[in-house]
C-alpha cells in the first residue's frame, strides 16, 4: 500500500496568532478516514506568529514532540521545565497521566515547527520531558535519527515510532526496505518515488511494508516516520 496526499489536501486552521495545517483529526477538524496511521495520532505543520502563543493548558496519554524548523519556542511545564528549543532542536513530551504545559513565540521573528503526537502503549507512567539539540549538517546526505522507541538511540520514545530528519543533495537516489508503517513529509524540496510518483514541497506519503526507493530531484529536507 503506497498512498500520496498532496499538500492543498491538508485541512487549513486560522486560530489566532497561529496558521496551522493539520494532516490528521485535531481541534475542529474531522474525518472519519484520517483519525491516525500506525501510531501517528497528530501531524500539525506550524507557523506561530512573534509574540505569541499558548497559555497553560493540560495534556494527557499522548507523547508530543516538536520539532522547530525556524527560530525559537519557548516552553514552561508543571514539571518545572523552562527552556528555549530552537531551529533544528526537538522537544520530547510523554505527557502520561496528565501534564500542563505552555508555549510561546517570544522572539520578534515569526516561528515555523512541526508539532506529532503518538500513541504510547503504556500510559500510566510518570511525564517524561527532554530537549534533544541538533545542527543541520547532521541531517545532510545522511540518514539521521531523531528520537526512536523502535531502534537503539540516545533520544529515547516511549511509542514504537522512530522520527528521521533527511536533507539530501539533488540527484542522489537511495532505496530503504521498510518493515512498518511509513510516514514522508516534504518540508522543502522535489523527489520522485520508485521512478515515477513526484513529492513537492508540504505533500506527504503513506506506505505499509514497503521498499521505497528515494530520487532528490533537487535538494529536499523531509521528514520520516517509520511506526508500529
Amino acid at each position: 500500500m503506497l498512498q500520496i496526499i498532496p499538500a492543498e489536501k491538508r485541512f487549513f486552521s486560522d486560530m489566532w496568532d497561529m496558521n496551522s495545517y493539520f494532516l490528521f483529526n485535531f481541534a475542529h477538524y474531522y474525518d472519519p478516514e484520517n483519525e491516525s496511521f500506525g501510531n501517528i495520532r497528530v501531524f500539525n505543520d506550524d507557523f506561530l506568529k512573534a509574540k505569541s502563543g499558548f497559555p497553560m493548558h493540560p495534556h494527557k496519554y499522548y507523547e508530543i514532540m516538536t520539532i522547530v524548523l525556524e527560530w525559537t519556542i519557548t516552553h514552561k511545564d508543571s514539571l518545572w521545565n523552562h527552556e528555549k528549543i530552537h531551529a533544528n532542536e526537538v522537544q520530547v513530551t510523554n505527557t502520561a497521566t496528565g501534564i500542563y504545559h505552555s508555549e510561546f513565540n517570544e522572539e520578534n521573528e515569526d516561528l515555523k515547527l512541526y508539532q506529532v503526537w503518538f500513541s504510547p502503549p503504556e500510559m500510566n507512567i510518570k511525564p517524561i520531558y527532554y530537549t534533544a539539540r541538533f545542527e543541520e549538517k547532521y541531517f545532510e546526505n545522511n540518514v539521521f535519527t531523531l528520537a526512536s522507541g523502535i531502534a537503539e538511540n540516545e533520544n529515547k520514545l516511549s511509542s514504537k515510532i522512530s522520527v528521521k530528519r533527511w536533507i539530501f543533495e539533488s540527484w542522489k537516489k537511495i532505496q530503504i526496505d521498510f518493515q512498518k508503517y511509513v510516514f514522508l513529509y516534504v518540508t522543502s524540496g522535489k523527489i520522485k518515488i520508485n521512478g515515477k510518483e513526484i513529492l513537492w514541497e508540504k505533500d506527504q506519503l503513506r506506505s505499509y511494508w514497503e521498499k521505497i526507493e528515494i530520487e532528490f530531484l533537487e535538494k529536499s529536507d523531509f521528514i520520516v516516520i517509520e511506526s508500529e
